[in-house]
């Protein structure tokens, strides 16, 4: 989902909605390092 806000970022003009849309994209990543943490202390995902 990240990468969607990404590429929208670049195509508005509008600077409100650019920072809108950036503001969302790094939630979106929080959540993703959330989920990340997560699964890995209770050892869902194992990453080498």
């Amino acid at each position: 989902m990240s990468d969607s806000y990404n590429t929208a970022i670049f195509e508005f003009q509008d600077t409100n909605m650019r920072q809108a849309l950036n503001h969302i994209q790094k939630e979106e990543q929080q959540h993703g390092v959330g989920i990340f943490n997560y699964m890995k202390s209770n050892g869902m995902y194992n990453p080498q």
